[in-house]
C-alpha cells in the first residue's frame, strides 16, 4: 500500500470519527422548539404552561385562565379558537397571545353590527367599516412631522401585528381630553377607511364621534 492510499484511509477514518462524536453530542434528531405565550391585557389573567421549550412533535395543552372582573376572548397567533384551552403540536417555534375581556362587555349588544376585530384589519385594506379592540399603548408624537396622536389596538408600537388609530395634529383640537390619555385601557371602536403604512393597517379620525367607546 502506497504513503498515499494510507494518508487517504486515515483521513475518511478520522473524518467518520468526528461525524460520529458530532451525531452522538448533538443529537440533531432530538431537536427542540420555543414556545412563547403571552397575555393581552397582561393583566387580565395567565396562561398554564407559561411556555417554554419542547421536544419535536410534542403535544402541549394550554389552558388560559382569567383573572377577576375579566373573561377569556380568543387565542390569536398559532392557535385559534375561543375555547380556553387549545392543544397544539411543537413542529415549529410558536408565538401565542391569549386575549381576553372585561367581563361585563359583550360584543354582540354592545359593538355595532358589522364590526370588525382589530386583528381583521389588514384583510380589509381600502375598505370603510368599524374596527373594535383594545387600546393598549398611545401616545402624541408632538416632536414628529405632522404631530400625530397614536392609538395601537391589540400590540404595542412596534409590534408589527398591531392596528394603529391617527389623530393628526390638526384634528387633536376638536377632542375635549388627550386622546392618549382618554382612550388608553379603553376597548374602542372606530369608523372610517382601513389604509395601510408601512404593512401596518389604521385608520384616520378627525372627531370624536368616528371613535365609539361600547
Amino acid at each position: 500500500m502506497t504513503n498515499k492510499k494510507l494518508a487517504g484511509i486515515i483521513v475518511a477514518c478520522t473524518i467518520a470519527i468526528i461525524v460520529v462524536i458530532v451525531l452522538i453530542n448533538f443529537k440533531p434528531w432530538e431537536r427542540t422548539y420555543t414556545l412563547s405565550v403571552s397575555v393581552n391585557p397582561p393583566q387580565a389573567g395567565s396562561v398554564s404552561p407559561a411556555g417554554g421549550e419542547y421536544e419535536s412533535g410534542k403535544q402541549v395543552t394550554l389552558t388560559a385562565s382569567p383573572d377577576s372582573g375579566y373573561t377569556f376572548d380568543y387565542w390569536y397567533g398559532a392557535a385559534s379558537g375561543s375555547s380556553n384551552t387549545v392543544t397544539i403540536t411543537m413542529d415549529s417555534d410558536k408565538t401565542i397571545t391569549a386575549y381576553f375581556e372585561l367581563a361585563d362587555s359583550s360584543p354582540t349588544s354592545k359593538e355595532p353590527a358589522g364590526s370588525i376585530a382589530w386583528h381583521e384589519a389588514k384583510n380589509h385594506i381600502g375598505e370603510r367599516t368599524t374596527v373594535c379592540g383594545p387600546v393598549v399603548d398611545a401616545t402624541w408624537a408632538s416632536g414628529s412631522n405632522g404631530k400625530p396622536t397614536f392609538l395601537n389596538l391589540g400590540n404595542p408600537y412596534p409590534d408589527p401585528d398591531r392596528f394603529t388609530v391617527v389623530i393628526w395634529i390638526e384634528n387633536r383640537s376638536n377632542f375635549p381630553q388627550a386622546p392618549e390619555d382618554y382612550y388608553l385601557g379603553k376597548t374602542i371602536c372606530v369608523t372610517g377607511l382601513i389604509t395601510e403604512y408601512n404593512e401596518i393597517p389604521e385608520i384616520e379620525v378627525k372627531y370624536p364621534s368616528e371613535i365609539q367607546d361600547p
